[in-house]
């Protein structure tokens, strides 16, 4: 049996997917599935777990899972996920925000890391 789904990790993807905050995504997933909008403080309720213990609600849940299925190919296009599973949650989020440099802009420093 697999691992469970990392809920956290879909909300920082389609968060950057969608180029909003978590918390605009928080909301938006709150309109969609209440059909109504929600109060900053009343958000802040839901959004507190999620930053400090990783907890996801059902609802933001449900519509990373829609964004996330319906943009798929933008998703592979733009290689956010980790290809072997093997980065934690800060190697994820640094790839993500933090791209790799390029080994020609690395220049002199590549090749003293090299001769090393």
């Amino acid at each position: 049996m697999g691992s469970p789904p990392d809920h956290a990790e879909d909300v920082l993807v389609t968060a950057s997917l969608l180029d909003i905050t978590e918390f605009e995504l928080f909301s938006m997933a709150y309109r969609a599935w209440h059909c109504d909008s929600a109060s900053e403080r009343h958000l802040e309720r839901y959004f507190a777990p999620y930053m400090f213990q990783g907890r996801v609600p059902v609802w933001v849940q449900q519509f990373t899972r829609q964004v996330l299925s319906e943009r798929g190919e933008e998703i592979a296009a733009l290689d956010v996920v980790p290809q072997s599973g093997c980065l934690g949650d800060l190697g994820f989020a640094m790839r993500l925000f933090f791209p790799p440099p390029s080994p020609r802009s690395l220049g002199p420093l590549r090749f003293t890391a090299m001769l090393a």
